[in-house]
Formats: C-alpha cells, structure tokens, sequence
C-alpha cells in the first residue's frame, strides 16, 4: 500500500496599467501613461494532493496494481490576457490500474506490462 499527502500554496501578486488588452499602456500610443492607475489582482491558492495506490503480488511472475493520483497547477496571473487577469488553479485526478508479469516464450525471459488509465481535471471553486 502506497499513501502520500502533500499541501500547496501559492501567492502571487501582480498588476497592469489597463482594465484589458486593448487599452495598456504599453500597447497605444497614448503619450500619457499616467492616464490609467495600475490594476492590482491578487492570484492566490491552495490545494492538497494526495496519491493512494494498492499492489498485490500474485505469484512471484505477476504483480496487478491500482493506483488514484490528485496532482495540482497553481492559478497565474496573466498580464497579457483581453480581460481576465488571473486564473484560476487546474486540479486533475487521475486513475490507473495495471498488472506487470514475467514469463518465458521457449527459453527466452520475457515481460509484458499493460495498464489502463483515465483522468478528470478541473477548476476549484475561488476562495475569498
């Protein structure tokens, strides 16, 4: 049996000069750049991931396994995006079942290894 917990936070904090895209400073030709106040935008988050796996060794020739993985991408903040300023975090899980034998064709050692997997990502909820 394999357990693992982790947990992580990230901060970061970041701000233009333009309510979007169209409108920064760095982009127009506008000859005032105090015209706009910069746009403050805070990007912080925090997730737990965890994995939780189970092997089972059938004989000495075949070990079948399960396995469940949560792995997590922190939210950014985007200075270049049309309006939207920061994102959001990216949380994926992933599940994998598998098995790993060893045999012999003739005389010849061989293994095959096959597993299965499938995932499922998404985006937390915004706190606060």
């Amino acid at each position: 049996m394999t357990l693992g917990v982790r947990r992580t936070e990230d901060k970061e904090d970041g701000a233009r000069f333009g309510p979007n895209f169209y409108t920064d400073r760095v982009y127009t030709a506008y000859r005032t750049p105090t015209r706009y106040q910069p746009v403050p935008r805070p990007c912080h988050s925090d997730e737990p991931t965890w994995t939780a796996g189970l092997d089972y060794e059938m004989n000495d020739s075949v070990l079948i396994y399960g396995k469940v993985t949560r792995g997590y991408k922190a939210g950014s903040f985007n200075y270049a995006g049309v309006s939207q300023l920061t994102s959001k975090p990216e949380l994926v899980t992933n599940y994998e079942i598998g098995a790993k034998t060893d045999f012999t064709l003739g005389e010849m050692p061989a293994r095959l290894n096959a597993n299965l997997s499938a995932s499922t990502m998404r985006h937390p909820a915004r706190r606060g």
